[in-house]
């Protein structure tokens, strides 16, 4: 076992110094011009050390003879053809572009006998423009092969130049019917008098700045997230046959294939619900087909947190009130507050935000360190109530009561959220809901027909989805039916249970999966805030056009959230039991 943990320990750090590495990269890459010898050296190097934290799993996990110069020479190799003879596939220079604003003022001082404005040259990255193919507009006029403005001023003449570390230039003509220009360079305005007696040539520099950036270099990210799905790969092998081990030796039960399945497919739709609110999801007209397919995928979504709550009713419905339940709440305890020292963390790093130690205590006990952690503020309440919700569950032996309970409970709770004029007052209860139907389910074991349910669910998340659209009348995103205490998503969420809970998977590595990421939601859920903090602000500088573009990249965004969750959730596990 020890063996197993310290092997376990080395293959997290590959993987922890491997993404690390490649986000550096990334970044790096982005930020630079890729012009300078020791830049190069760097990416090289990178790309090597890459190259070995990919080849030691793979030769450990698969038991590859390993030969060490071999797969140095081979990494170098590599690393030498990407970097260098291939650079342009892997690495390819984008110039971005700048506006520079000329604008004629239509004022002189009292020498010149005139206003004009004489654009005679531009050179753009050391290379010279044809005047003739800029576009013009009004007050300005082609005259010699040059530009002119000397009429209808003020006016302005906006030119689309190249950035980067070569000369941009533009040239003007003064002399003695020269007046004054103002030339606007970003956040720079420059006012320049071009009268000359003698006549001359004044030269602007613009402004130099390194925008220069090596956007493609997806190969680090393809890198990074086949990466992530490699070891998730890994400590899947390693989960399987260790619990195949154990069980074997000490006839320990197996678990609910059904279950990890209902947590893992919850746990995914947390992350896909947040990715709408990470977006703009909320804040642009929700109109239009696109719109309202992402209405759709969001309203399916909405059963990620009754999923979680039917499954700690189905698997807790037999705790008994004894001391060694209620320790358990410790460890729930525990990785919130490690988890919230971790938010902090990324919150004063990443949003530069200010903490002291009374506010950062502060948010730790309000549940505001972590701002995804409402859901831990109402499970606390929950883990202490089940034991005494269970004697109400034991206690009710007529199908029909229970049934009774759990519409009396949707009347008080889930109701006045879908529909007007109910009583308001008991709206806050609605995690019971979805316990005791959980409970019920697990008391009762209902059976489903998959079709049937699979077409509910579907109507259901086209009739809320429509509410909303028709609410909405063109503006932003109106949540017409409730949120997890909806009637319609109680329903959807029931539907989605009785569908998948009874599933028995036979396949060994995609049980194994499951069961791992089923036992670190809790983490997953927490780390993913951390995540978010660091990556919807750089994924929206880079990538973010519009919401209705956005959508296309839900799929790679979420599978990449979860997988550095579950790989945060995996160490910090290890760690604990180190400790």
């Amino acid at each position: 076992m020890k063996t197993q943990s310290k092997y376990m320990m080395k293959l997290l750090f590959c993987i922890v110094t491997m993404v690390i590495l490649a986000d550096y990269l990334t970044y790096f890459i982005s930020g630079g011009t890729y012009l300078d010898s020791w830049q190069r050296i760097i990416i090289f190097l990178g790309y090597t050390l890459i190259g070995l934290l990919i080849a030691k799993p793979f030769i450990a996990i698969f038991k590859v003879k390993q030969n060490r110069l071999l797969v140095l020479i081979g990494c170098l190799v590599i690393s030498s053809v990407m970097t260098f003879v291939l650079k342009d596939i892997f690495i390819k220079e984008v110039v971005e572009q700048k506006i520079i604003e000329i604008i004629a003022l239509g004022d002189k001082q009292e020498a010149s006998s005139g206003t004009e404005v004489w654009l005679v040259g531009l050179v753009n990255q050391d290379q010279l423009v044809d005047l003739q193919e800029l576009p013009l507009t009004e007050g300005w006029e082609y005259r010699e092969g040059n530009l002119l403005s000397y009429q209808d001023q003020p006016n302005e003449l906006k030119i689309k130049v190249n950035t980067g570390e070569a000369t941009t230039s533009l040239n003007f003509l003064k002399h003695a019917y020269s007046g004054k220009v103002k030339i606007v360079d970003g956040q720079e305005e420059t006012i320049v008098d071009l009268y000359d007696a003698q006549s001359d040539y004044y030269q602007y520099n613009v402004t130099k700045e390194s925008t220069q950036k090596l956007i493609n270099n997806s190969i680090l990210r393809f890198i990074e997230v086949v990466y992530l799905l490699t070891i998730i790969l890994f400590i899947g092998i390693y989960k399987l046959k260790k619990k195949t081990k154990l069980n074997s030796n000490h006839g320990a039960k197996s678990r609910s294939s059904g279950i990890d399945l209902i947590k893992t497919i919850a746990i995914i739709f947390v992350i896909a619900v947040h990715f709408f609110l990470n977006t703009e999801f909320y804040t642009v007209p929700f109109q239009g087909i696109n719109m309202f397919g992402q209405g759709l995928l969001r309203w399916l979504f909405m059963a990620c947190v009754p999923l979680f709550i039917l499954a700690t009713g189905y698997l807790q419905c037999g705790k008994q009130v004894n001391h060694q339940y209620f320790k358990g709440i410790i460890g729930v305890l525990r990785t919130y507050l490690i988890y919230s020292i971790l938010a902090l963390i990324a919150l004063s790093y990443f949003n530069h935000e200010v903490f002291t130690l009374k506010s950062g205590i502060e948010a730790v006990f309000l549940f505001s360190a972590n701002r995804y952690s409402w859901y831990v503020n109402m499970y606390i309440g929950l883990f202490l109530l089940i034991p005494f919700l269970n004697k109400i569950h034991e206690g009710i032996t007529d199908r029909k009561q229970y049934q009774l309970l759990i519409g009396i409970l949707i009347f008080m709770a889930a109701m006045p959220k879908t529909l007007k004029y109910f009583p308001t007052w008991w709206i806050g209860i609605w995690p019971l809901i979805y316990y005791f139907i959980g409970a019920y389910i697990r008391k009762y074991t209902p059976h489903i027909h998959k079709g049937m349910g699979g077409l509910g669910v579907i109507i259901l998340v086209f009739i809320q989805n429509l509410f909303s659209f028709y609410a909405s009348k063109g503006q932003v995103f109106v949540d017409v039916t409730g949120d997890y205490a909806s009637f319609l998503v109680v329903i959807q969420a029931t539907l989605l249970f009785l569908m998948l809970y009874k599933v028995n998977i036979q396949n060994r590595f995609i049980k194994g999966m499951l069961a791992l990421i089923s036992s670190l939601t809790l983490e997953i859920y927490l780390g993913s805030f951390i995540i978010d903090t660091y990556f919807y602000p750089k994924f929206k500088a880079q990538y973010f056009v519009g919401q209705e573009n956005v959508i296309q990249y839900i799929v790679p965004v979420v599978g990449l959230i979860i997988g550095m969750s579950l790989i945060i959730g995996v160490f910090y596990r290890k760690v604990i039991k180190l400790i």
